[in-house]
Parts: structure tokens; C-alpha cells; sequence
């Protein structure tokens, strides 16, 4: 054998294996591309179904706790939480729900008391930071719904937020009591999907007998932005999702891809949620690389 014939024989070597590389690269992607938007079409259905929860079971809660709001309740806090407290378990779904608040105000849409502890909402005017909830305030209304930003609301201390409010009023023939409101904070209902997204993926791997469980993030995009779980890496992600403009490249359908984050690839699914608005979107990011 030549020399020539000798190098160019190492040199053909390292090429084969950097195309090994490449392809099974290549399969990774794909995989975590597949994989993004299974889990996609997982989350979107229980989306729909948990806004569609609140929605319907507002209005009966507002009714039952209306029930309870006499003037003794009213003007005892504890007693005021108890009273949402079971109103809310006698609505099914209330009492399933993800919402992470639930609280009464009075007439002029201060809040008076919140079924959990600590009560950040307590003495604070919902209509200042949401000013459609004041359409709530008639007897007459059906239930009204904001988005806003509310520092008592929020997931996580620092970061971006996103809040979504539900307010009926709660009213009695002599007229309006007060309001019943509901809703969540986006990071952390993103939280509890990021849980999910966990667990099914869990299973799933068990069930293939897979020795790895693929990485998955799940954000909720309202207006442009990405709201996540309360995690250190949940930022630098959502900056990364914001930046493909979600919004624009599903309005046509479903969207899938692959995306590097700090060096990391990742499958990317986004899916439109049109019962949170035209400009909202549910989106997976995996990793199975």
C-alpha cells in the first residue's frame, strides 16, 4: 500500500464516524422533534378542558357562596374562608380545578378574604389592575374575564408574569354582595403542566424500557410572551421560545421544530389555545439528546 493510499485511508475513517455522528445527531432531533409534539397534543386537550372548568363552575360557586355571605360571615375572616372553602368543594369543577386562587370581594372589588393562607389579595382592589372586571359589578353580568399583570397574583417573586382573572358577582335579591373571583397565575399553572409533561414521560420511557427519561419544558404564550415554571432556567428559555414568534407561525396549524438553547437541542411543538385568546399558544420543549 502507497503511502498516499495509507493516508487517505485514515483519513476516511474519522469522515465515516463523523457521519455516525451526524445521523444519529440527526435522529435525536427528530426524535425530540416527535416526541415535543406528542406531548403537545397531550397538554393542549387539558388546557381547554381546565379553562372550560372555570368557566362553567364560576358562575354556580358564585351562586352557593352568596348563600353563605351573611352579614356575620362577611365580618369574620374565618368564617369567610370557610364559606369559600365549601362553596367551592360543592362545585366539581371548582373543586378540581387549577386555579391558584379563589377569593370574594365586596361590592366596590376589594377583595375581602382568599380561601388560601398566605391572603396576599386581602384589602387589594381588583378593578385598579383589571379594570373589565368592573363590567362584574353589575348584578346582571355574566362572568368576566381579564388578563393582567397584579404583584398579589404572581407565581414567583421576580420574573414575568401573566395573570388570568374570572369575576361573577355574587348577588342576593337586594342586589350585589360582592364578587367571586378565580383564575391563576401563569408560571404557576405552567408549573403544574411542567409536572405532567414529567410524569407522562416518565411512564412512557418505563413502558419503552428506555434507561433515560427525556428533558421537557412547558410554556403557556399569551400575548407574545412565554410564561414557564418557576425554574432558574425557565427564563432563558422563554426569551428563546419568544424570539421564534409562536403565535405567527402557528396560525396556519400546529408547529414543530428544533431549536439550540445554551448549547442544548431541543425539539420544539407549539400548539394555539384559542379559549385563552387568538394570541395564545402552548408550547413543549424536549430534549432527548
Amino acid at each position: 500500500m502507497t503511502l498516499f493510499a495509507t493516508a487517505a485511508r485514515a483519513f476516511v475513517l474519522p469522515l465515516g464516524l463523523a457521519a455516525m455522528g451526524l445521523t444519529g445527531c440527526d435522529d435525536g432531533k427528530k426524535l425530540s422533534e416527535r416526541e415535543a409534539a406528542e406531548e403537545a397534543d397531550r397538554i393542549a386537550p387539558m388546557v381547554k378542558a381546565d379553562v372550560e372548568a372555570l368557566r362553567k363552575g364560576l358562575p354556580i360557586g358564585a351562586a352557593k357562596l352568596a348563600e353563605k355571605a351573611d352579614a356575620d360571615t362577611l365580618g369574620n375572616n374565618s368564617a369567610l374562608q370557610k364559606a369559600i372553602a365549601t362553596s367551592r368543594a360543592q362545585v366539581p369543577d371548582l373543586d378540581t380545578s387549577k386555579a391558584t386562587f379563589f377569593s370574594i370581594t365586596d361590592a366596590s372589588g376589594t377583595v375581602l378574604r382568599s380561601e388560601a393562607d398566605l391572603d396576599l389579595l386581602a384589602g387589594h382592589s381588583v378593578i385598579a389592575p383589571f379594570p373589565a372586571l368592573k363590567m362584574a359589578l353589575d348584578p346582571a353580568s355574566a362572568t368576566v374575564e381579564a388578563f393582567g399583570e397584579m404583584p398579589e397574583m404572581r407565581g414567583l417573586r421576580t420574573g414575568q408574569d401573566l395573570a388570568w382573572v374570572l369575576a361573577h358577582p355574587m348577588k342576593d335579591p337586594k342586589g350585589l354582595k360582592g364578587l367571586f373571583i378565580t383564575g391563576w397565575s401563569f408560571r404557576k399553572y405552567g408549573a403544574y403542566l411542567d409536572d405532567k409533561a414529567r410524569r407522562d414521560l416518565e411512564a412512557a420511557s418505563a413502558k419503552a424500557e428506555k434507561k433515560t427519561v427525556p428533558i421537557a419544558y412547558v410554556f403557556m404564550v399569551k400575548g407574545g410572551k412565554a410564561y414557564g415554571s418557576p425554574l432558574l432556567s425557565a427564563d432563558v428559555n422563554a426569551q428563546a421560545i419568544e424570539g421564534l414568534g409562536v403565535i405567527e407561525k402557528t396560525a396556519a396549524g400546529p408547529y414543530k421544530g428544533n431549536i439550540e438553547i445554551t448549547g442544548r437541542s431541543f425539539g420544539i411543538a407549539a400548539l394555539r389555545t384559542p379559549e385563552l385568546g387568538d394570541d395564545a399558544a402552548v408550547v413543549v420543549l424536549l430534549s432527548e439528546i
